[in-house]
């Protein structure tokens, strides 16, 4: 993203539509599974402070952060299957999606 705003915002990496795709997606996954993981680890360190006796197990937090996970990348192939299309917009040097809007019967 800085070499396109070094660029003049031309599109450079974001031009193919792969790595465009690539980055629209991950991009805010990534963003909400460390959101997620700080949410834990904050949860985690609460619980000790408040209970210092209380052993956590590791399987419950190792099944929530897999759990949370795989409802993101259950998501993610949904909003893929369901004809999620990417566009590179030259104003914020950013991918974007969009689903393709379908009108109903008439």
């Amino acid at each position: 993203m800085a070499f396109s705003l070094l660029l003049d915002r031309k599109p450079v990496l974001f031009g193919d539509k792969r790595f465009c795709a690539a980055w629209a997606i991950l991009t805010p996954h990534i963003v909400e599974i460390s959101v997620f993981l700080v949410m834990t680890l904050s949860v985690s360190r609460t619980i000790q402070i408040v209970f210092p006796f209380y052993v956590i197990r590791k399987k419950f937090v190792l099944a929530s952060v897999v759990g949370t996970l795989t409802i993101s990348i259950i998501f993610t192939l949904f909003l893929v299957m369901s004809g999620v299309n990417h566009y590179y917009a030259s104003c914020s040097a950013h991918c974007f999606e969009w689903i393709r809007y379908t009108e109903g019967r008439k």
